[in-house]
C-alpha cells in the first residue's frame, strides 16, 4: 500500500537548488519507509556561500526547483525542510551536569528522561552573540557518577549526571532569510537543519553508521566537514572555500573570462594525475571566446590549477583537526560528497593527502526510478527527506518516550538556547 503522504527536502545552496520529494511507502508487514518519487534542481542565483544575497532570485530558484519535482512525480508539494549550509554554521562541544536524588533519604534515584532533558539543557548553556541560534544538538556522551562513555542513563540510579553535547549553531539573519524565501515561494517550511548532518542519512552505510568517518561536503561556496562517532557529530568545520575558488583560480591563471572557466572545470578538469588519461591534451576553447580562440591550454595546467585549490582546502581542513585528536579517531575512512565529488581523481588525491580510504559519497538506499537520482548533488536534500520522514514517525510518540528514544527535545520546552528553527534534537537512528 502507498500513502498519499509526501515529505520534501529543500537544499539551497551557492550554485544550485535541489528539491526531492519522498513517498511514504509501508511493505507488506506495515513497516513504513520511504521512497524517492521526485527531483528537481534549480540555478541559484541569489545565495552566496549559504547566505541570501538576493530574495527575488532565491524566490525563483526555489519555485522552479520545486516545480520541476512536482511535474516528475505528480506530487503537489506544500511544506518542505530546509537545509543549511555556509560558512554562518559553527560547532563547538559542551558539558553540563546536574544533581539526582538531591534532598532524598538515599540522596540516590534512578534517571528520568526529564533528567537527561535537563543535563542536555545544562550543557546547551553557552554563552553567545544575539544573533547566534541552536540548529541542531547531538548529545554524544553521559557521565554518571564518573563513569563515562555511557550512551543512555535513563534508569540508571546515581547522584550527579554529566552530558557532553555537541552543538550546531548558525546566523539568525540567515537561517530567517533562508526560511522566508521558502514562505515566499508558496512552501511552509517546517523546519531548518544543517546539511552536513542530514548526510548521515543519506550517504553513509550501515558499517560507517556504527563506526567514526569523516564527512566532506564540498559544494560551490564553501567545504563543510564533520566527524561523525556512530552518527554523533564530535567535529564540525566550515571552510569558507570550495569549488568556486576553483573557477576563479583558472579564469585568473588562464586569463579567461569566468564562464568558460567554469565549463571548463566541468569538462575537463581532473585532480590527479593518474585521470590524466594518456598524453598531454589540448583543451578546445569555444568560438564563442572571440580573441581566446586560438590558445592552447592543456589539461595538465588545468589539472594542476585545479589540484592547487583543492590541496588548499583539504591543508585548511588538517590544520583545523590536528591539534583536536578527533583526527585519530577516524576508523572508517573519508565519505566526499557535494558537486566537486564528481571531479576525477578527487578520491586518490584525498586519499594520499590524508592517509586515509576515501570514497564519494551519494544518496544510498535508492531503487526504481529514484536510482536516477544517486548524485552527489541530491545528497543533502534526500537526506533532508529522510530527516523529515523519521520526525514524523517520531511525532506519534509521547514526548517522553520521544525524549528517551530519539534524543529530540519538542519545540516549546523551557531554555534559554531553544531556538524556532533549531530546538535540540539529534540524530534518529
Amino acid at each position: 500500500m502507498v500513502s498519499e503522504k509526501i515529505v520534501v527536502g529543500l537544499d539551497i545552496g551557492t550554485s544550485k537548488i535541489a528539491a526531492v520529494i519522498g513517498e511514504y511507502e509501508y511493505s507488506e508487514d506495515g513497516r513504513p519507509r520511504l521512497e524517492i518519487i521526485g527531483a528537481g534542481t534549480a540555478v541559484s542565483d541569489g545565495v552566496r556561500n549559504g547566505a541570501v544575497i538576493n530574495i527575488a532570485k532565491t524566490v525563483d530558484g526555489i519555485t522552479k526547483a520545486v516545480e520541476a519535482a512536482q511535474q516528475m512525480c505528480g506530487r503537489t508539494v506544500t511544506e518542505v525542510i530546509c537545509g543549511l549550509g555556509g560558512d554562518h554554521i559553527e560547532g563547538c562541544n559542551s558539558k553540563g551536569n546536574i544533581a539526582i536524588g538531591a534532598g532524598t533519604r538515599r540522596k540516590t534515584r534512578e534517571v528520568t528522561p526529564e533528567d537527561k532533558a535537563r543535563a542536555i539543557e545544562s550543557a546547551s548553556a553557552v554563552p553567545g552573540s544575539e544573533d547566534r541560534i541552536t540548529v541542531a544538538l547531538d548529545d554524544r556522551e553521559y557521565i554518571v557518577d564518573g563513569h563515562g562513555n555511557i550512551k543512555d542513563p535513563v534508569n540508571m540510579t546515581c547522584t550527579r549526571l554529566e552530558a557532553e553535547v555537541h552543538i550546531i549553531t548558525g546566523s539568525r539573519t540567515v537561517v530567517n532569510n533562508i526560511e522566508s524565501c521558502g514562505e515566499k515561494a508558496g512552501y511552509h517550511v517546517v523546519r531548518s537543519f544543517p546539511n552536513i548532518k542530514v548526510l548521515t542519512r543519506s550517504v553513509l552505510t550501515p558499517e560507517e553508521k556504527n563506526s567514526c568517518v569523516m564527512i566532506i561536503d564540498m559544494g560551490a561556496g564553501t567545504t563543510d566537514v564533520m566527524i561523525a562517532d556512530e552518527c554523533n557529530a564530535c567535529f564540525t568545520k566550515v571552510i569558507p572555500m570550495g569549488g568556486n575558488d576553483i573557477t576563479k583560480d583558472l579564469a585568473s591563471v588562464l586569463k579567461l573570462p569566468v564562464e568558460i572557466a567554469e565549463k571548463i572545470k566541468i569538462n575537463q578538469v581532473v585532480c590527479h594525475e593518474s585521470s590524466l588519461g594518456a598524453g598531454n591534451q589540448q583543451i578546445v576553447l569555444p568560438i564563442s571566446t572571440n580573441g581566446w580562440a586560438d590558445r592552447v591550454i592543456y589539461t595538465q595546467d588545468a589539472c594542476e590549477i585545479a589540484k592547487a585549490r583543492v590541496w588548499e582546502i583539504f591543508n585548511e581542513i588538517y590544520k583545523s583537526l590536528k591539534d583536536t585528536g578527533y583526527y585519530k579517531m577516524i576508523t572508517s575512512g573519508i565519505v566526499l560528497t557535494g558537486g566537486c565529488a564528481d571531479f576525477p581523481g578527487i578520491c586518490d588525491f584525498a586519499s594520499e593527502f590524508f592517509q586515509l580510504p576515501v570514497r564519494v559519497g551519494k544518496p544510498l538506499g535508492l531503487s526504481g526510478k529514484a536510482v536516477a537520482f544517486a548524485e552527489p548533488r541530491y545528497a543533502a536534500a534526500v537526506g533532508l527527506a529522510r530527516l523529515k520522514f523519521e520526525l514524523d514517525l517520531a511525532s506519534g510518540e509521547n514526548d517522553a518516550g520521544r525524549r528517551h528514544k530519539t534524543g529530540f527535545i519538542s519545540r516549546g520546552e523551557k531554555g534559554k538556547n531553544i531556538s524556532r528553527v533549531g530546538s535540540w534534537f539529534k540524530d534518529i537512528f
